[in-house]
C-alpha cells in the first residue's frame, strides 16, 4: 500500500489518498481511496467536503506499458469525505504444475492461491475540492 496526505494553504484542512492492492486468501483488491478531513483540535475528523475524486489505473507487471482504467474510475462525489475505485475478486482456486520429467505421469498437483486477477499492479491519485480550493495528490503506485 502507498499512501500520500496533501495539505490546504492554511493548513485547517487535508486530502489523504491510499493506493493498494490486497491480497488475502480468498479476496483480491487494488484500488484507490481518497479521504478529507478537517484538523480539530490537535487531531483530524472527516469532513464533508464539495467535490472529492479517487481515480486509479491497472496493470499487469509483466506487461508494464499496458494500463486500463479501474471500473467506476473516476468516481467524483458531492458533499462526500471519501471517494473510492477498486477491482476485486474473491474465490479459491486449484493450480496444477505439470513438473513430472518428460513421459512421468501423474502431474504434481500444488495448492493453489485464492482469487484469480490477471492484474498485480495499481497506480492512481486523488482530489478534494472545499470552499474554494483544490487539494490534491499525485499519481502514487503500489
Amino acid at each position: 500500500m502507498a499512501s500520500k496526505t496533501a495539505f490546504s494553504r492554511d493548513g485547517s484542512w487535508k486530502v489523504q489518498v491510499d493506493v493498494f492492492n490486497i491480497n488475502y486468501l480468498v479476496y483480491k483488491a487494488l484500488g484507490v481511496t481518497t479521504r478529507a478531513f478537517q484538523k480539530s483540535g490537535s487531531s483530524w475528523r472527516s469532513v464533508k467536503v464539495d467535490s472529492i475524486t479517487a481515480e486509479g489505473r491497472l496493470g499487469n507487471s509483466s506487461f508494464p506499458g499496458a494500463t486500463g482504467p479501474i471500473p467506476n474510475s473516476p468516481n467524483s462525489r458531492r458533499n462526500d469525505s471519501v471517494a473510492d475505485c477498486r477491482a476485486w475478486s474473491i474465490g479459491v482456486g486449484i493450480t496444477f504444475v505439470y513438473d513430472a520429467p518428460i513421459g512421468g505421469f501423474p502431474p504434481n498437483p500444488s495448492p493453489g492461491g485464492g482469487p484469480f486477477m490477471l492484474v498485480d499492479r495499481v497506480s492512481g491519485s486523488g482530489s478534494a475540492t472545499w470552499h474554494g480550493e483544490t487539494v490534491g495528490v499525485a499519481t502514487l503506485s503500489a
